[in-house]
């Protein structure tokens, strides 16, 4: 497989990028400075994404560990922390092939939005939840025909 991995943090790049050579990946990924997938050159059977996901109101919120620490752009979803994923759903179903899969982990309160936003957006697809380990609903899977 060939990854191409995308961030709009050229830091964010610098670091995975880093990783994939310790772990002896470098050759088999691509980095590329851009938005969502925007910079990726074809299309793909495979899009992950961990996007911001936290409501905006909710920041304040959150573990001292996170909040103080992380990047408030790698932390906030906008209004109802679907902003970025809504997004990504309207841009990637060009960049899918068929039968591809799109995985998106959010929060377990916005994945009927998310899913109703996926199947509006991709004709005929499979769009389903897969529970974490505590049995809420965490990752939106999106699988093309």
């Amino acid at each position: 497989a060939h990854v191409f991995a995308t961030d709009i943090a050229p830091r964010a790049l610098e670091i995975a990028s880093s990783n994939a050579e310790r772990h002896s990946l470098a050759g088999r990924m691509t980095f590329h400075l851009g938005d969502l997938v925007e910079p990726v050159p074809e299309p793909v059977h495979l899009i992950a994404a961990n996007l911001p996901y936290v409501a905006s109101h909710e920041i304040p919120m959150l573990e001292p560990e996170i909040r103080m620490y992380e990047p408030r752009e790698a932390l906030d979803g906008g209004e109802d922390g679907l902003a970025v994923i809504r997004r990504l759903l309207d841009s990637a179903a060009g960049q899918l092939v068929p039968g591809g899969a799109m995985l998106l982990e959010m929060d377990p309160r916005q994945i009927e939005e998310a899913t109703a936003h996926a199947g509006e957006r991709f004709d005929g697809a499979i769009v389903r939840a897969v529970p974490d380990l505590t049995g809420r609903d965490r990752v939106l899977v999106v699988q093309t025909r």
